[in-house]
């Protein structure tokens, strides 16, 4: 749905709820440089729209956006595991992170370590969907 009304350049974009008896999860990173900041957060709604589960957490050695949206996926994979959530749709919008996931030859690259946690903690999970959610 685009808003035409006032800015033709913006694009509404709303949370899509997951098929009966799955899980959503939606999954970021942000940086704040000037501080050296990072902050991950996770939050997790089932078919209704309602809240099951969420975290956030601040790290301070993460300084690349890539490193932190993959440490933002694995904390996501961490909380599905932990509260024993199986069919989850994970959605973020970090397209490179999620094709690197998904992609079955290793991760060389500087977050490479973070996706084989990630690709390793997926084999305990029944089932599971990567979304890739166009950006703001």
């Amino acid at each position: 749905m685009r808003n035409t009304t006032r800015n033709p350049m913006l694009e509404m974009i709303f949370w899509r709820k997951p098929g009966e008896s799955w899980l959503k999860v939606n999954f970021d990173a942000t940086i704040d440089s000037k501080n050296q900041k990072v902050g991950v957060g996770v939050i997790i709604r089932d078919h209704n729209g309602e809240q099951m589960a969420a975290c956030s957490e601040p790290n301070l050695l993460l300084s690349q956006p890539l490193i932190a949206e993959a440490a933002a996926m694995r904390k996501t994979i961490e909380l599905c595991t932990d509260m024993g959530f199986n069919r989850v749709i994970i959605e973020g919008d970090a397209k490179v992170i999620l094709e690197a996931v998904v992609n079955p030859d290793t991760c060389w690259i500087a977050y490479g370590q973070i996706i084989q946690d990630v690709k390793e903690s997926f084999k305990e999970l029944n089932g599971w969907k990567i979304s890739c959610k166009k950006k703001r």
